[in-house]
């Protein structure tokens, strides 16, 4: 139990591993890069990120081009990391706009 008999916030349980900060401040983890570098999707793909996403930051949008050529990037302002439940309509409008 933490603070006052009420049980630990989740951040306390779960134990920090260095991947998220090395993304947040580099990109991907050296250890994956040379796998997801060597791959290249060979399709039209969406990606739909939320501008005030701390989990992930959206200038890991940069770089993807490379290995997604077919690349269409939006970014959703004032969502943040879960863009389909804070902003539904505008994500199912731009997947249609995209599968049109």
């Amino acid at each position: 139990m933490g603070a006052a008999g009420r049980p630990p916030r989740r951040a306390q349980l779960l134990p920090r591993g260095p991947h998220g900060e090395q993304v947040a401040a580099r990109g991907v983890p050296e250890e994956y890069e040379s796998r997801i570098t060597s791959q290249t999707v060979k399709i039209p793909t969406l990606v739909i990120w939320g501008e005030n996403d701390v989990a992930l930051l959206p200038s890991l949008t940069r770089g993807l081009s490379e290995w997604v050529p077919e690349l269409q990037v939006e970014i959703v302002s004032g969502a943040g990391h879960w863009v389909p439940y804070e902003r539904p309509d505008e994500v199912n409008s731009l997947i249609r706009e995209f599968v049109s």
